[in-house]
């Protein structure tokens, strides 16, 4: 990225496009739900156009609580004269459809807000959009990327709020944020984004910090200049690349009120984004979230019998198993339904529940383990 660009631009760019402003008269809106990060990569990846661009970027897109506006804050490496313009529009990246925003501003960093019209929430949440920055070469767009909220490697999406802050002993208070982080390809470089909703003159500094979550740790990095929606970019070692996928390394904001920080943000895989063993399948549709590798054999869980389904005869199969010695289920995983990395009466009991009182729906055992 750009980081000298990113480090003198940003304050001029938010104050001349009114966000700070915005973001400040909306307390306590922020929310993951509401956010979506995403990374901008070339069109030959996709892939849509056979010539291959060397450029890169990210976005961070934030609706607004009553979902009337769109902020999008935009970091490329595409230098400004080369930028026509920066488009959200509908449809396949390779299959361009109508250009429901344009802003012909292209300097980088870039903030700018986008009035939704009828029918334009539906499109964005549904992912039915992307982001293309078009330049003289590549009127379908140069870098592209679909605005959508799905695990990635390299993103981490956080919320800040005061119970988080000072060794997790602050009161909740009024102010929230979000942020997101961004790992480059090679794992050496971070950026830091987030957006909150604290006046900035209270603000005494804000930093990204390492420390496991309720322990205030080393500071990295400051993020200068201050503002509602502020980009910091950091370089890390091997020692901070393992601390940022241990869930090691946040971002906090002191304040005049609370000098030792008045919001805090860990940077954890959260909401949408979750994702627990770096698979790039969100832990609400992994079916098995531990297991890295996809070796899991589990495709139905708390079908012991592997029938193809749940139901009482999976129930008579492991009764058999734990009481008579009969046969263990063909995968294991699938049998121990409350994901206790063993197959016993207590699976049974969930089965039960689950099958006669609609209890919770059954899960799939770990990778790896036997029965």
């Amino acid at each position: 990225m750009n980081t000298t660009l990113l480090k003198s631009t940003l304050l001029t760019c938010f104050l001349a496009t009114g966000i700070g402003f915005l973001v400040h008269s909306q307390v306590a809106a922020f929310s993951l739900e509401n956010t979506f990060a995403f990374t901008l990569k070339p069109a030959s990846s996709f892939p849509c156009d056979s010539v291959v661009s060397p450029h890169l970027g990210y976005v961070v897109g934030v609706l607004n609580q009553d979902s009337t506006a769109f902020s999008l804050f935009i970091n490329h490496d595409l230098s400004e004269d080369s930028v026509v313009s920066v488009d959200v529009r509908t449809g396949d990246p390779c299959d361009t459809g109508a250009a429901l925003f344009v802003t012909p501003l292209g300097a980088s960093p870039l903030a700018v807000e986008w009035q939704l019209a009828a029918g334009d929430l539906a499109q964005l949440v549904s992912g039915n959009l992307f982001v293309a920055i078009i330049s003289p070469d590549f009127p379908n767009g140069e870098i592209l990327g679909r605005i959508e909220q799905k695990p990635d490697p390299h993103i981490f999406v956080f919320n800040m709020d005061g119970p988080q802050a000072n060794n997790c002993t602050s009161p909740d208070g009024p102010h929230t944020g979000v942020g997101a982080v961004f790992l480059n390809q090679d794992s050496t470089l971070i950026e830091t984004f987030m957006m909150h909703d604290i006046a900035v003159d209270s603000i005494i500094y804000a930093n990204v910090h390492e420390g496991p979550p309720c322990v205030q740790g080393v500071p990295y990095n400051i993020y200068d200049p201050l503002d509602t929606a502020m980009w910091e970019p950091a370089i890390l070692d091997s020692d901070g690349v393992e601390y940022l996928f241990k869930g090691y390394l946040f971002s906090n904001i002191h304040t005049l009120a609370y000098p030792g920080a008045e919001i805090r943000g860990q940077f954890l895989k959260q909401g949408p984004y979750a994702d627990a063993d770096g698979d790039g399948i969100s832990d609400s549709d992994d079916l098995c979230p531990g297991d890295a590798l996809n070796i899991c054999c589990c495709t139905v869980p708390g079908d012991a019998d592997n029938s193809g389904k749940t139901n009482i005869a999976d129930i008579t199969f492991l009764i058999a198993r734990i009481f008579a010695g009969g046969s263990a289920p063909p995968c294991c995983q699938e049998g121990d339904v409350n994901r206790s990395g063993m197959v016993n009466i207590a699976d049974v009991t969930f089965l039960i529940a689950r099958i006669f009182a609609g209890g919770t729906a059954p899960l799939c055992g770990p990778a790896g383990m036997g029965c």
